[in-house]
Formats: C-alpha cells, structure tokens, sequence
C-alpha cells in the first residue's frame, strides 16, 4: 500500500524533433496518497549532466539572464503529471557557436546514446530526474 509521505519520483523525457534536436520534458509521479505540490520557476530550467559510456560529456547553453515566475505543479495522489519545457539539445562540435535561444543547449559530442541527469528543476533540489537521449 502506498505511504502518505511517499516522495515524488521524476523522469526526464526526451522527444526526438524534425530538426536533429530533442524536446527535454519533466515526468512527475506522485506514488503517495495525499497530492504533492513542488514549485519551480518558469520558464523552467534545470542543471543538467549528459554521460556517454559512463563519462562525463560538457553541456553547453545560452546564458540565462530573464526574469523568472514562480509556479507550482500539483500531482494528485497516485498519478503523473508532465512538466513541458521549451528547452532543446542537440549534438554539437566544441567549434560549433551557441544556439540563438537560451532554451537551446548543446551536449559537445557526436551522436551518441546519452544518460541525461536534470538537478534543480524544482526547489526541491532532493528530486532529480533522469533520462536517455537515443541518437
């Protein structure tokens, strides 16, 4: 049976787009049985570690210099709720230059199977959200 303090868990999903870039989402499932609320800013943004076998790879964004609004993402007891962002990666050289967005990031690699990690998507910095990137 389910606690009632049972602790959100978190995914990270990752949509292939037309344009050899991929749309990262965040997946929240309440497994408790009260409703959980955890607050973040919008437009949403996160840490985010890429590992290709194991190794660390560099992520490279836009600096971030915008004003931010606090929101909230109620999840329902026993349910899942998925947290669109505007954010994209995509595989770049380390010559390549920055995308013209501060939501486009780039992970300095050729195509590759990628482990994602996202830390500090909400204030809740104990939730962290992984991933898989399949190029």
């Amino acid at each position: 049976m389910p606690s009632s303090t049972t602790h959100p868990s978190c995914r990270l999903l990752v949509t292939q787009r037309n344009d050899q870039r991929y749309r990262l989402s965040v997946e929240v499932t309440n497994p408790g049985l009260v409703s959980v609320e955890l607050e973040y800013f919008h437009p949403p943004s996160f840490a985010l570690e890429a590992r290709v076998e194991g190794r660390r790879i560099e992520v490279r964004k836009p600096r971030f210099d915008h004003p931010v609004v606090p929101r909230v993402l109620r999840v329902e007891p026993q349910s899942t709720r998925v947290l669109e962002t505007p954010i994209t990666v995509e595989f770049a050289s380390p010559s390549a230059p920055l995308g013209v967005s501060v939501q486009q990031w780039q992970l300095i690699h050729p195509p590759a199977v990628v482990q994602l990690r996202a830390l500090r998507t909400f204030t809740d910095d104990a939730i962290v959200c992984d991933g898989r990137l399949f190029s």
